[in-house]
C-alpha cells in the first residue's frame, strides 16, 4: 500500500529462517523429514515450470521455514531475483547465474551442455538442484566435493557418487530419485511433475494434509 510520499510493501515473516541455517546446527534430517520437505519444493517447482518460469538459484538458503518439528515441516521457495521466463532462451555465459555448488554438469560448461550449442533447459537446471537438496538433507554434504569431481562425472570417467548417501542409510529410492534428478543429460532429468510420481514421494504422509502446492511459493 502507499500514502502520499512512501510505497509500503508487506511481507510475511517466517521466524524460523532458512533450512540452509537449519542444517548447520542441526544433525542431517531424518529420511522422512527429507521426504515431507522434498515434496513441498517439487510441488512449488511443479506450478513453477507449468505456469513458464524456471527458479535458477534452487537451494537450502533459498527454502524458508514456515513449520517444523514437533509439528509438520511446512516450507516455502524464496528468493526469485533471478528467476526468468523460460520459452526461447539459448544458453550463454552471459545467463550464467546461480549457486556454483548446486548447478549442473552443462552451466559450469562441463560434458555436453552449453559449448556445444545446446538449447538452455532452465527447468532442468531446477531439477538438478532439487537433487543436490536432497542429497544435502540426508548427508549434509556436497555430492561433488570439487568442481574437477563433478568434470569428472560430466566426461562418464567416473560413476555417480552414492557413497556418501550410502553412509548415510539412504534408502534405495532415495538414491533413485536423487540419481533420476542428477542425470547428466538434462533431457534425461525427471521433470517436476514426474519427480511427484516417484515412489520415494509417492507416500500417504503428513505433509500431504497440507494446502495445495501454492503454498510452497
Amino acid at each position: 500500500f502507499e500514502d502520499e510520499s512512501e510505497l509500503y510493501i508487506t511481507m510475511e515473516y517466517l521466524s524460523h529462517g532458512d533450512l540452509h541455517n537449519y542444517l548447520k546446527t542441526e544433525a542431517a534430517l531424518p529420511e522422512l523429514d527429507a521426504q515431507q520437505i522434498a515434496i513441498q519444493i517439487c510441488e512449488g517447482l511443479s506450478m513453477m515450470h507449468e505456469n513458464g518460469f524456471a527458479h535458477r538459484d534452487l537451494k537450502p538458503g533459498n527454502i524458508l521455514i514456515h513449520g517444523k518439528p514437533p509439528g509438520q515441516w511446512w516450507i516455502k521457495i524464496a528468493d526469485f531475483g533471478i528467476s526468468k521466463r523460460t520459452e526461447h532462451t539459448i544458453a550463454g555465459p552471459s545467463t550464467r547465474k546461480g549457486t556454483e555448488t548446486f548447478m549442473p554438469p552443462e552451466w559450469h560448461g562441463f560434458g555436453s551442455g552449453e559449448d556445444d550449442g545446446l538449447p538452455n533447459m532452465p527447468q532442468a537446471i531446477d531439477m538438478w538442484s532439487l537433487g543436490e537438496t536432497i542429497s544435502r538433507m540426508i548427508t549434509k554434504e556436497a555430492t561433488f566435493k570439487t568442481p574437477y569431481d563433478l568434470f569428472r562425472f560430466a566426461e562418464a570417467q567416473d560413476m555417480f557418487p552414492e557413497q556418501s548417501l550410502r553412509a548415510h542409510n539412504a534408502s534405495a529410492d532415495a538414491i533413485d530419485l536423487i540419481t533420476a534428478l542428477m542425470k547428466l543429460s538434462p533431457e534425461a532429468r525427471l521433470t517436476a511433475s514426474q519427480a511427484l510420481q516417484h515412489r520415494w514421494l509417492h507416500t500417504d504422509s503428513p505433509s500431504h494434509s497440507r494446502e495445495p502446492s501454492i503454498a510452497s511459493l
